[in-house]
């Protein structure tokens, strides 16, 4: 239940049947897989206890904070858990998975390298607006604002539910939002359209000083020519794609096999200069003798 220990601990999967409902206490943690046809309806009933509220125990709950314990990753919520990020990994994230698909946690890291990715040309992005760069494989999306002439990238996805700062207002952080974040008052900001969460452009901190809720900052910059926007992003490497790379940087050499006379004879001999003289030398002679020789059987054969 809501609170405990395993609170985000599997404990049971429901099969739905057609003409069923489900009813549960909404203090226990749950979540329902996308369907792939018909309607899906909830009614969802809020109950507040004010006699709850006024209880010790109450108070005391929110003064310790709440109790996440460990966690199953199918269990896992965006909307609920500030850890979600670092225990889902980036291509798992924002999608409901199967309890099967992935949930081992025994993935070998593959390895990354950072590329420039070209967003949209400069011309495109006009002051106080934003793009929005998908990244489909990287299950990655980027902002890039365009702010006071400057150009700012954050990751897209709200930290607080997941609403996109793309589609959010831009205005100057000024005086009154400072609160405990390191902004400065000429700071700009994005406004998540979803719940009016404010973030920094420049840092990615939420600007009334939520340190659990900040965005990715990407560095960003204009192409060499001024005329495209490119944002600088970590992109995993196959095994496929390493391999290939070893080959280029590794190319095969094709090696002649050295007749049977010679086999035996150390490499770094035949890397010598002496060596490579003294053979060609006894070709010669050798070849010399062979023409006296058979010009001498010639003569006698003729001769006879």
């Amino acid at each position: 239940m809501f609170d405990s220990a395993d609170h985000r601990k599997y404990h049971h999967t429901y099969k739905h049947v057609k003409g069923r409902c489900v009813v549960h206490s909404g203090k226990r943690r749950h979540g329902a897989m996308d369907i792939e046809k018909g309607e899906r309806a909830s009614l969802i009933m809020w109950t507040k206890s004010r006699t709850f509220r006024r209880t010790e125990a109450y108070r005391e709950r929110n003064r310790k904070g709440l109790t996440y314990g460990d966690a199953d990753r199918v269990c896992l919520s965006y909307t609920h858990d500030p850890d979600y990020k670092n225990l889902m990994p980036k291509k798992q994230q924002y999608h409901m998975k199967r309890r099967e698909e992935g949930q081992s946690g025994n993935e070998t890291p593959l390895r990354t390298e950072k590329k420039w990715i070209e967003v949209c040309a400069a011309s495109e992005l006009l002051e106080g607006q934003s793009k929005l760069l998908k990244l489909k494989e990287e299950n990655e999306q980027i902002a890039v604002f365009k702010y006071k002439g400057e150009l700012f990238a954050l990751e897209n996805r709200c930290a607080h539910m997941g609403g996109s700062l793309c589609d959010g207002e831009i205005e100057d952080i000024g005086t009154e939002h400072l609160g405990s974040s390191d902004s400065k008052a000429s700071d700009g900001m994005v406004i998540c359209p979803r719940h009016y969460m404010c973030f920094n452009l420049r840092t990615g901190e939420n600007v009334e000083g939520d340190f659990t809720m900040k965005q990715q900052v990407y560095p960003v910059r204009l192409s060499q020519d001024g005329q495209r926007i490119q944002v600088e992003v970590e992109i995993e490497v196959s095994a496929e794609t390493m391999e290939s790379v070893a080959i280029e940087e590794h190319p095969l050499v094709e090696v002649q096999r050295a007749p049977l006379w010679l086999c035996g004879i150390p490499n770094k001999v035949f890397a010598t200069l002496p060596f490579a003289l003294g053979l060609c030398s006894l070709m010669m002679a050798a070849n010399i003798i062979f023409d006296n020789v058979l010009s001498k059987y010639l003569k006698l054969k003729f001769l006879s």
